[in-house]
């Protein structure tokens, strides 16, 4: 069954975004531009993108949990295909969420060899060469320099209040995705040790 607040989610994001974005009209090569939706039904839109999505991802209860999505290539990543031949026609998933969502930073996300990257404040990105989920929850994406991505990977300081990060971290279990409240709190953060949320925030 797909998800549906992720469904809802993304539908709210494709809403707000004017028909006058780049990022809505005909296909085109080597860009990240769809049709909203089309009346045939054979080519890549928006909707069919986003219910794609939808249909392997995790049950998130909220923004703050990962949008997991098993990977659909060899190399541990989700992408996204847009037409059957031409350059650049297949988009990594991370970015394709993030330019929904902040579509001002387009022309960023649209440079491939810029040293801009989409990090994955949760950690939960892209693996090479294994089956490892990717979270696609736009809200745990930021676009930073490379080397500030590698330092986001795994953030080592087990709590949103030492971490060094703007944005800060999302720290969630790493084996369902859902975020660890205790660990996440700014305003009256908990110890882990006095945790009663399940599963644990340990």
């Amino acid at each position: 069954m797909p998800s549906f607040y992720v469904s809802l989610e993304f539908h709210r994001l494709l809403g707000r975004i004017d028909c006058a974005s780049p990022l809505i009209g005909k296909l085109a090569d080597g860009r990240l531009r769809m049709p909203r939706s089309s009346s045939d039904g054979r080519h890549r839109t928006w909707y069919k993108t986003i219910e794609a999505i939808s249909k392997v991802c995790n049950r998130p209860r909220s923004r703050d949990d990962c949008w997991l999505v098993p990977p659909n290539t060899p190399h541990g990543l989700y992408s996204v295909k847009l037409s059957p031949n031409g350059s650049r026609n297949k988009w990594c998933g991370p970015r394709v969420v993030y330019a929904l969502a902040n579509p001002k930073e387009l022309s960023y996300v649209e440079e491939r060899r810029s040293d801009r990257h989409v990090a994955h404040r949760c950690g939960n990105g892209s693996a090479a060469n294994t089956t490892k989920p990717v979270c696609l929850n736009p809200y745990h994406l930021v676009l930073v320099a490379s080397t500030i991505n590698q330092d986001h990977k795994g953030c080592k300081y087990g709590c949103v209040l030492l971490c060094p990060h703007e944005p800060k971290c999302v720290f969630v279990h790493r084996d369902t995705g859902l975020s660890k409240p205790c660990l996440n709190d700014i305003d009256t953060p908990l110890s882990p040790k006095h945790c009663t949320h399940s599963p644990r925030c340990l």
